[in-house]
Formats: structure tokens, sequence, C-alpha cells
């Protein structure tokens, strides 16, 4: 008799509940074409049930089949949101060694600080903090990662929040900072640029290299004078082929008695 389908798949996900390594391996091997990532009705994988139920063995098992770190059940929540919920400081780190991102955020604006402090973890703080994960993300429901912090008994997860989020309000203004003096510079560079263009003075070609005013004037005349000089030649050279054109006799030609 076949297994329909939705037997099938929530057999894998109570297999990754119960974190089943065999009985999971048995059944991808069985079933070569189903997908690893198939998703129950809450659209959650394999891979979110067993990073949920703290199976950190079944999570590197499943990632080992092909399982996709960044695939996203409802609302957008990742495997490594699951497990930060529970303040599951293994299986998140086993995640992020397989690619899984802290920083990731859900369609609620949620990131892994939110739940690492919610889940009231000192450890799954600290290492948050470490990542470098932001305190300044709001959520859709206007929560910062300090809103968080219900479980924080001693207060200790509070105050490393509180430090954290002032260094990264303190970077991030440095950033703004730096952002606006370039556009600055880079205002003042067009200025100065339009400035060149408009007051610039069109000169004729050079040829050659500047002379001083006084050699310029002097070259000025020197070229008059001997424009002068070859217009007063040419001229003479017309005079005298003037001259000798009316000297030289007419030849060919007779005058008769009649002609004088």
């Amino acid at each position: 008799m076949k297994v329909p389908k939705e037997a099938e798949r929530d057999e894998l996900h109570a297999f990754a509940r119960l974190g089943d390594i065999a009985r999971i391996s048995n059944f991808i091997a069985e079933n070569p074409k189903r997908d690893i990532d198939e998703k129950d009705e809450h659209l959650r994988t394999a891979l979110h049930l067993a990073a949920y139920a703290n199976k950190r063995e079944c999570v590197e098992r499943l990632i080992g089949l092909g399982a996709n770190v960044h695939c996203a059940a409802r609302d957008g929540v990742q495997a490594i949101h699951f497990a930060a919920q529970k303040g599951l400081v293994a299986v998140v780190k086993s995640l992020v060694r397989h690619g899984a991102n802290p920083r990731a955020k859900t369609s609620k604006n949620e990131n892994c600080m939110h739940f690492a402090a919610k889940s009231g973890s000192l450890e799954l703080v600290e290492y948050m903090k470490k990542k470098n994960v932001s305190c300044l993300l709001k959520s859709a429901k206007g929560k910062y990662a300090s809103d968080m912090c219900a479980n924080d008994d001693d207060g200790e997860i509070r105050k490393i929040i509180d430090a954290l989020t002032k260094t990264q309000e303190e970077e991030e203004e440095k950033k703004k900072k730096k952002k606006k003096r370039n556009h600055e510079r880079e205002g003042n560079d067009d200025d100065d640029k339009n400035v060149a263009e408009d007051d610039a003075v069109v000169l004729p070609e050079a040829v050659g290299p500047m002379l001083p005013p006084h050699l310029q004037q002097k070259k000025i005349d020197e070229e008059e004078d001997e424009k002068e000089e070859e217009e007063a030649l040419k001229s003479d050279l017309n005079n005298k082929k003037k001259q000798k054109i009316e000297k030289a006799p007419i030849m060919g030609l007779s005058f008769g008695d009649d002609d004088e």
C-alpha cells in the first residue's frame, strides 16, 4: 500500500523532532527523490523542528543530507531563529558554522538578538554580541532587543545589551558624519569645477611655449615688417613685368599705306 505524501512528510518531521538520525537516513535512502526541505502546514522543514527540539546532531545530519539553513517558515523564521528562541547556543553555533546568518531578520523585523534577549540565555546574548548582531533593530511591534529582557533576573543581559546599544549608536553616528563629510566634499568639488569652467578664459591654440608680453609684441612687429617687405617686393616685380610688356615689339603684323 502506497503511503500518502502527507504521511511521508509528517514521518520525516516526526523523526526530526525526535532527533532520530538513523530513521531519517533510512527514510531519505528509501525515498531519494523526496525533498529534504518539504514543509508542513506551518511551512516548517525538518531542520526547523530539529533545531527547535535542541537536536544538534540531527541538525548536522540534515544539513549533511542537503537541508537549507536559510529556508524560511511562516513569518520568515529560519532554523536559527527557532534555536535562538529557546536559547540553544550549541545549535545556533552549529547552524552558523554551516552558513546561517545570525543577523538575518524575520518578516516581523526581528533578529536573533531579539530572540536571545527574550530567551534569557546570557551565553547566547554574548555570542550575538561577538557576531555584532544589531541591538538597534526595531521590530514591527516597535520593540528593540532591550525591550525583550523579561527573563533577565539578575539584569546581566540588559547590561550587555545597553552597552552594546550605546556602542552601535556611536558607530552609526560616526558613519553618518563620515557620509555627510564625503557628500559635502563631493559637493565642493563640483562647485570648484563649475567655477573653473565659468571663469575659464579661452585662449587661441598656442604653438610652442608662451612668450612674455614684450617679446610677443616684438614678434608681431617683425611679422608685420616681413609682410610689408613681401608686398613691396611683389609690387616691384609686377611693375617691371608691365614695363617689359609695353616696350616689346609687336611681331607678325604689317602696316600698309591704307593703315597709316
